[in-house]
């Protein structure tokens, strides 16, 4: 493979055409084929460039193979196809692209590791493959080629015995072949042998095409690359050999342009070097089997990251029985005729391949459209009679395409057995989708306290969104870090193809939010994930603040998940459009304990008392749910370990894995509540100072009074402590007036860190002042 290979963008999809009698209707062989890494047949996402494959989990050996059938003149229509599968593929290569400078469209030798043809295929590789033209000068070249040598068939007669001359004088395929090689030589003059002779071992685009050595009866392959290793371990059972290995063809490309395209009948044979050769229309019209056996021989047999993309030159309708003629001539040409139709209809080797590739789970994809008129190969039909033909079918590919032009960017699956909550997700139906707001790019806040449930409340809505609105993507970007917002954005960029010719000195979020600003990017939602620190997001030193990379489209939507309430009053967004997530109810807390065991306990007030005890967390509850199915204990065996005082926290520090959640944290409302904590702490001391403190008392009704400052001047520290403490969801008003309330678990959790690290007594008795000062005992009068 030639260095400094462009990346190629993932191929769409076009129609795949079936092998039924009605060209539209799928066919049911198709659904058994299973592509290696959930690659469809029917679907768009195949494999990309060498260099991103090589990036993930495939081989290094992969390859791209381009495969044309021949057909004469109705080749056009593989063109015609062609263009559309380039257009695109430019079009995925530059959507939303930022570009310091021109950059050509993409051409096939670009996007391909191997092109092979047959007859017209035969040509066609050599001008798209060996001479690296464009499709538009493939288009044009090949039209300049049929009306040359199809447009004057000479007189036929019997001459020297001969019943059957050849219909067109080989002088005309030398001519036209000639202006296909000669007159497009881009090269400059020192180099112009280059493209005299057809080998090029260490060409970009290795170029395959097929003839029949007319001395054996038999295919023979033309290459411009070697095919001569031995591989060590052969596996005849997958593939056979390939036609004729050996070095690279030593042949012009002239010489190999004329001997695919003599088509018997058409033109006499071509002699090479005392070997005569002809069109192989009648031996391999579809080059997919041969080139499949090339690329297995090079590659010792491993077909893994192999993808084949085969284009025909139009399906034919039902052949009707012909009129007899008492012509005699006429009835042999006929009779001939016949054949040499029936041999260009290449579906059965389509069918052929088809099976190996889905044995051994090799993408393929086999492009053929209806032409809904029989064409014969030198009939003269010019490029819009078949643009007209293929219309329908590259209308049926557009349409299918615009679904596949979305992005789906989340890191999490979706929770088949998600529980509950619809109040909130109505009101996210309502809020989120991106044309809710027809003025403006709108926000809205999801907040409530570490382990709620947030994360899996947004997966859910975003689903629901990426299901119902047809042209909406879907990112997911973390923003606990400067780090994980960076990985997301870096993620986007490489999901949406978005490229710059100088990245290494652009900033990667600048490139995101430009290209999502856009509003040609479409419909997308955004999830801000864990959104806790205000200082990262708004106000980071050394650099643009994370917010600045935001983008704003009228199309696009914000979802923001938090545990800060001052993330929802700095970003302005509106109270309808902030939603504070609370406990669950006790019936859905109750259904999520036993979707997560897997059975109906029959201990139903067991489980209500527990997941009361668990506080209505989901988190928590998923914790419990673990342990249990892990040690195989009831319901009532839990319940009796937590409400042990010691064994309680001790359960609360049991992490479980869970695909749908960040491994980083634990996946314990312990290590949940210390993260916050700690956020709280950096935002604001004397509120992570009060929170110990009044970890002390009960969890519930604690009096205003005991939160009181010790002097006048602190009041408004006071003031700010007890709202970060709110805001983070860590206290609350009491049901009583004037007084406070603590979260059950937050309590737990804090009072058992200060416990660990010694501090316990220090707030005991800052706690036990504090409660004789503002609730002294009476003394006695007596």
């Amino acid at each position: 493979m030639a260095e400094n290979r462009k990346v190629a963008p993932p191929i769409p999809k076009l129609p795949a055409a079936p092998t039924t009698i009605d060209p539209m209707t799928p066919d049911s062989s198709e659904s058994k084929s299973v592509a290696r890494h959930d690659y469809d047949p029917t679907s768009s996402d195949l494999p990309q460039s060498l260099e991103e494959r090589n990036e993930g989990s495939l081989s290094t050996q992969s390859s791209l193979i381009l495969c044309f059938d021949g057909g004469g003149v109705k080749s056009l229509a593989s063109l015609l196809v062609l263009r559309e599968l380039m257009v695109h593929i430019n079009n995925a290569a530059t959507e939303g692209q930022i570009q310091s400078s021109s950059r050509p469209p993409l051409k096939p030798c670009e996007v391909f590791d191997f092109i092979y043809g047959s007859s017209s295929g035969g040509l066609i590789a050599i001008m798209l493959g060996r001479l690296e033209m464009t499709v538009g000068e493939c288009i044009e070249r090949f039209s300049i080629y049929t009306n040359i040598i199809f447009s004057h068939p000479r007189l036929r007669s019997q001459l020297f015995g001969k019943i059957l001359p050849p219909k067109y004088h080989k002088r005309r395929l030398v001519r036209a072949t000639k202006e296909i090689i000669s007159d497009f030589d881009p090269t400059t003059e020192n180099d112009k042998w280059r493209r005299k002779t057809f080998s090029i071992p260490n060409g970009r685009c290795k170029t395959g095409v097929t003839a029949t050595e007319m001395s054996l009866s038999k295919p023979y392959m033309f290459r411009t690359f070697d095919c001569e290793e031995s591989p060590s371990d052969h596996k005849s059972i997958r593939v056979r050999l390939p036609l004729n290995p050996g070095p690279a063809s030593p042949f012009t490309i002239e010489e190999v342009a004329r001997a695919t395209s003599a088509a018997p009948l058409l033109f006499s044979t071509v002699n090479i070097e005392d070997r005569e050769f002809a069109d192989a229309g009648l031996t391999v019209n579809n080059p997919s089997q041969q080139a499949m056996r090339d690329v297995a021989f090079l590659q010792q047999d491993d077909l893994t990251g192999v993808c084949l993309v085969s284009i025909g030159s139009g399906i034919m309708p039902n052949h009707k029985s012909s009129k007899e003629s008492k012509d005699t001539l006429r009835s042999i040409r006929q009779l001939v005729r016949t054949l040499l139709d029936s041999a260009t209809q290449t579906e059965e080797t389509h069918k052929s391949v088809h099976e190996l590739c889905s044995d051994n789970e090799i993408p393929y994809f086999r492009f053929n459209p209806p032409l809904h008129k029989e064409i014969g190969i030198d009939d003269q039909i010019g490029q819009d009679t078949f643009a007209k033909f293929i219309a329908p079918y590259l209308e049926q590919a557009r349409n299918e395409l615009h679904m596949d032009k979305r992005a789906w960017v989340v890191p999490f699956d979706r929770n088949k057995h998600f529980v509950g909550r619809k109040d909130i997700l109505d009101q996210l139906h309502y809020l989120i989708p991106p044309k809710a707001d027809q003025e403006d790019c709108q926000w809205t806040i999801l907040e409530g306290l570490g382990g709620i449930g947030n994360p899996q409340i947004a997966v859910e809505a975003a689903s629901r969104v990426y299901e119902n609105e047809p042209d909406c993507s879907v990112f997911w970007v973390p923003v606990t870090n400067a780090t994980s917002f960076e990985n997301a954005y870096y993620e986007i960029r490489r999901k949406l193809n978005i490229d710059c010719i100088d990245d290494n000195n652009r900033d990667i979020k600048m490139l995101v939010k430009t290209a999502l600003s856009d509003e040609e990017a479409g419909e997308w939602l955004m999830i801000l994930d864990d959104l806790d620190d205000a200082q990262l997001f708004f106000t980071r030193s050394g650099g643009p603040q994370l917010s600045e990379y935001i983008p704003h489209s009228l199309n696009g939507s914000i979802l923001c998940t938090t545990h800060n309430h001052k993330i929802s009053v700095d970003l302005g967004v509106l109270k309808s459009n902030t939603i504070r997530v609370t406990e669950m109810r006790r019936d859905e807390a109750v259904q999520l304990l036993q979707n997560n065991l897997e059975v109906q306990d029959p201990n139903l007030p067991a489980m209500e008392i527990l997941v009361e005890a668990l506080a209505r967390l989901p988190l928590v509850i998923r914790q419990a749910s673990t342990f249990m199915a892990i040690n195989g204990i009831s319901v009532n065996q839990y319940l009796h370990l937590f409400q042990s005082t010691e064994a309680g926290i001790d359960l609360l520090r049991e992490g479980f894995a869970d695909r749908r959640r960040y491994s980083s944290n634990g996946n314990t409302i312990v290590s949940t509540c210390m993260i916050s904590l700690e956020a709280i702490s950096h935002a604001n001391p004397r509120a992570a100072d009060l929170i110990k403190y009044l970890c002390i008392f009960d969890s519930k009704d604690i009096p205003a009074d005991l939160l009181k400052p010790r002097n006048d001047d602190d009041v408004l520290g006071t003031l700010t402590a007890i709202g970060t403490l709110k805001s983070y969801s860590f206290l609350a008003e009491g049901e009583e007036q004037d007084s406070y309330s603590i979260h059950s678990l937050v309590r737990l959790v804090i009072k058992d860190a200060l416990k660990r690290e010694g501090n316990l007594d220090v707030y005991v008795t800052t706690a036990t002042r504090q409660l004789a000062s503002q609730f002294p005992i009476p003394e006695n009068t007596n």
